[in-house]
């Protein structure tokens, strides 16, 4: 892997379809704004386990068998970008539970984005769709881009950006900055309160404000709105499919009221049934006090299963 300090675009691949074509539109993305793409399989324990071991230390000799499998694979792709897109490639096959070694890999670059597909296929296990990828989603410090099977994204026109009453909810924008730029993208902010109550309204359009102050700093061309729905996600679901969005750009939500980080039903929604790809940032909850005691919990949530 590349040491400098470019960024990269971090792909998890398990060369099913949906990866492969999550791939191409991490492609696209990473030729736009001048990004690297890094390559990750994880070899995890169960897969191997769905290959027939269960029952016996799987041996040196197997292990090496599919290594050497993955990486013919993932140079075999590299190769292939080279050619079509010239770019380079980083490859990168850790052993171990899928979504620790996805986050780890993109915490230890700094990696711009994770780019993955939403359903994917390992052995006779789905790979994505399900825990691992919200744990990515849960873990990660950095953006992760989600993208539905079926079509490719070579680029996003009308990027939809829902503001909600919850804690650090104009994070994402930074984030999302250079994506408008680089894509001459129209941004539409959709203000969401699930009542009409005036404190909540009067919240909304303060966070609104805000952001449209930034925006013309920026000079982003967006067109700002306030919308009242007791189902915020299926708002935001239903509006995008009317105004035709091609990115929506969310705030992970979370309970961390329990031990377990579960992510709310909002992002749950949003990344499980929209058609369009989904960007979901992190609120910013590493950088708070707290933020070494829920690595710690996270930690013992993995080595507990």
């Amino acid at each position: 892997m590349n040491t400098d300090q470019s960024k990269h675009l971090l792909v998890p691949l398990d060369f099913s379809e949906a990866s492969l074509n999550a791939l191409e539109s991490a492609l696209q993305i990473a030729k736009r704004q001048d990004l690297n793409i890094t390559l990750i399989h994880v070899i995890s324990h169960e897969s191997l386990i769905q290959s027939g071991y269960e029952s016996m230390p799987v041996a040196t000799i197997v292990f090496d068998s599919i290594k050497k499998e993955v990486k013919d694979r993932m140079r075999s792709l590299a190769k292939d970008i080279l050619e079509r897109h010239g770019l380079g490639v980083n490859m990168l096959m850790p052993t171990g539970a899928i979504a620790v070694e996805v986050t780890r890999a993109a915490s230890q670059m700094q990696a711009e984005m994770i780019v993955m597909g939403t359903h994917g296929s390992s052995g006779l296990k789905e790979f994505f769709l399900g825990t691992n990828a919200y744990d990515v989603i849960k873990r990660s410090t950095c953006p992760v881009l989600t993208i539905p099977p079926n079509q490719k994204w070579n680029g996003f026109s009308k990027i939809l950006f829902p503001v909600r009453e919850v804690a650090n909810a104009l994070d994402k924008y930074q984030h999302l900055r250079k994506i408008i730029q680089k894509n001459k993208a129209k941004l539409i902010v959709l203000g969401i309160v699930k009542s009409p109550a005036a404190k909540s309204i009067q919240s909304i359009q303060h966070s609104i404000n805000y952001l449209d102050h930034e925006l013309k700093r920026d000079e982003v061309k967006a067109v700002l709105k306030i919308s009242t729905s007791p189902k915020p996600a299926e708002q935001v679901l239903r509006f995008a499919k009317q105004e035709s969005i091609d990115l929506i750009a969310i705030t992970a939500d979370f309970d961390y009221e329990i031990a377990d980080f579960f992510i709310g039903p909002f992002t749950q929604q949003i990344v499980n049934h929209a058609s369009v790809p989904v960007v979901s940032i992190r609120p910013g909850v590493m950088a708070s006090e707290g933020a070494e005691i829920i690595k710690q919990m996270q930690e013992a949530l993995y080595q507990s299963k």
